[in-house]
């Protein structure tokens, strides 16, 4: 096996180096041997742009598009207008109407 002298490192550097082995139970040169194999031997995590670039191509840009229907339970439907009103007081009354088309009961805005 080869050997590594390393010289002029900050002595920050080496005190930190002594901690992290001390607190794995390693020797200093064991742990500056780990990090240089995990640093240049071990693959590397790849970016996030690179995994979504080797995504394929799946489905249509349809199957995404945002719905502009809101489901307050799951037979019901409030439209877009009255949930993104800044004065939803001041909308004239209207009647709440399932899925289906049938009138409910209640009044709603």
């Amino acid at each position: 096996m080869a050997q590594l002298m390393v010289r002029n490192v900050d002595e920050a550097v080496v005190r930190e180096l002594k901690k992290r082995a001390a607190r794995r139970n390693h020797s200093a040169e064991q742990e500056h041997r780990e990090i240089l194999e995990q640093a240049l031997l071990r693959p590397r995590r790849r970016s996030l742009a690179e995994v979504l670039a080797a995504m394929p191509d799946a489905g249509k840009d349809t199957d995404f598009e945002r719905r502009q229907t809101w489901a307050t339970n799951s037979t019901m439907a409030i439209d877009a207008e009255t949930l993104h009103s800044p004065f939803p007081f001041l909308q004239k009354q209207r009647r709440r109407t399932y899925d289906d088309g049938s009138p409910d009961s209640r009044s709603f805005r």
